[in-house]
């Protein structure tokens, strides 16, 4: 493969998911022999996690930015600029580079995706819409993405206080309203048993509203950004994801990838992830729904409370990272394959 000038563009303050699939993407092309840049805000978390052949240009003026944008990219030649999430496909519209890609991580949204070349979509669901409407596209399925592991000189168990004998319910999230997570803690409250623990690993808007919802049930307890995942999924009993909408969640993954038996609404990436795997999927937004399967899991372990934590065994084989990383690339020359062909036509024309 010929090597290409690629630039990922991102105009998010956070270090999520997407954030963290843009770095891994990046740093993955740069050691297939890519010229890779990132462009984001000044200051922001993504810069921290590229490697050292990626480079970062950090936005300062938000006024000027489309402006700035548009220089940047034609003094670095870019063959192809990706944009990830909202803000950074609008700022993309009007760019002079020869193709223009997003990946839609929360979804195809015609005010921000019409104007570009070409999408990646994360699930099923999101290809078949838009091989409908005629929209250029590729099915590229998200993968494990390694996290780097500071792990204290305490187990969990001891760090976190979880007894012997305790079931360990746990959720991976952004603390935002769309994850569902006030739900979780209601059906939790209502249907778990007393010596039930529910840990919820991540940080963000939501965080005071769970808090006044937990009130002083210490069964509870919210953790905050954590880099220490694998150690945390390693004593869950249950990995439970409500979310009201996923395109391809990496935390599913990395549960999945650790064998934890999972609960999940049934939005369109779950559906997609655990279709035919050994998990328990409810209807989006029913409490009672995910406390009868709260119930239901914290009843077998009831059974037999001094077994090994159960773990069970998913097909992981289209998450693979190497040639997920190759399908996007291989979107990008047919992109620009057809982009020749169409101006070759046009000048014989």
């Amino acid at each position: 493969m010929q090597p290409l000038r690629i630039s990922h563009l991102i105009l998010s303050s956070s270090l999520n998911g997407s954030e963290r699939h843009l770095v891994d993407l990046a740093n993955s092309q740069a050691v297939l022999g890519h010229e890779v840049h990132v462009i984001g805000k000044l200051g922001s978390p993504v810069a921290s996690g590229l490697e050292a052949a990626v480079r970062f240009h950090g936005l300062l003026w938000p006024f000027s930015r489309g402006l700035w944008l548009h220089w940047l990219l034609r003094r670095l030649q870019i063959d192809v600029c990706h944009a990830h999430l909202g803000r950074a496909c609008k700022a993309l519209f009007k760019a002079s580079v020869p193709i223009k890609v997003a990946t839609t991580h929360v979804g195809y949204k015609p005010h921000q995706h019409d104007k570009l070349d070409g999408l990646v979509c994360l699930n099923r669901e999101q290809f078949a819409q838009l091989n409908e409407l005629g929209v250029k596209s590729r099915l590229v399925y998200n993968w494990i993405i390694q996290r780097a592991q500071n792990a204290p000189p305490l187990t969990v168990r001891e760090e976190l206080g979880i007894q012997d004998g305790q079931w360990v319910v746990g959720a991976i999230s952004r603390l935002h309203p769309t994850k569902g997570l006030d739900l979780l803690v209601r059906a939790f409250l209502e249907r778990a048993p007393q010596n039930a623990v529910l840990l919820l690993v991540g940080e963000g808007e939501q965080r005071q509203a769970l808090q006044q919802l937990i009130g002083t049930d210490r069964r509870v307890r919210l953790l905050g950004q954590r880099d220490d995942v694998a150690r945390l999924l390693s004593v869950f009993h249950l990995f439970v994801m409500p979310s009201w909408k996923e395109s391809m969640s990496l935390a599913l993954l990395e549960a999945m990838q650790a064998g934890v038996p999972i609960v999940a609404g049934a939005n369109v990436g779950a559906l997609d992830a655990l279709d035919g795997q050994p998990a328990t999927l409810v209807p989006v937004g029913d409490v009672q729904a995910l406390g009868e399967a709260l119930h239901e899991h914290a009843t077998v372990h009831a059974l037999h409370p001094e077994q090994p934590i159960t773990r069970v065994s998913y097909d992981m084989s289209r998450f693979d990272r190497e040639r997920n990383v190759m399908r996007i690339l291989d979107f990008y020359q047919e992109l620009l394959a057809s982009r020749s062909a169409a101006a070759s036509t046009a000048n014989h024309v």
